[in-house]
């Protein structure tokens, strides 16, 4: 792992890299490419109003298009996503539009 990775990340941790706080929250989802029909299917590991952590053996590259499908006792929330930052555990997603109250 580089130097810059690293720094990378342990900067994503800070409180001022954020604009909303993540809470560890764990959410089925249903995930794909933008454009693609090939779904993937995870759940979450924190979500804020502007994004999550999907874990996921699979994570796309940096910048890729995502639509997530949250499912929740109320019914599905599909939101629009950009990936992050990825690791060997799944993806950090930054939502397009934040999640409404």
């Amino acid at each position: 792992m580089s130097a810059s990775h690293i720094l990378g990340r342990i900067s994503s941790w800070l409180p001022l890299r954020r604009k909303d706080r993540r809470a560890p929250v764990v959410v089925a989802v249903d995930w794909r490419h933008f454009g693609s029909r090939m779904h993937s299917v995870s759940s979450t590991m924190d979500l804020s109003r502007g994004g999550a952590f999907v874990l996921t053996a699979d994570p796309r590259p940096v910048g890729t298009p995502i639509v997530l499908a949250l499912k929740a006792a109320g019914g599905t929330l599909e939101r629009h996503a950009r990936v992050a930052w990825k690791s060997s555990r799944g993806m950090g997603l930054r939502f397009t539009r934040t999640l409404p109250l």
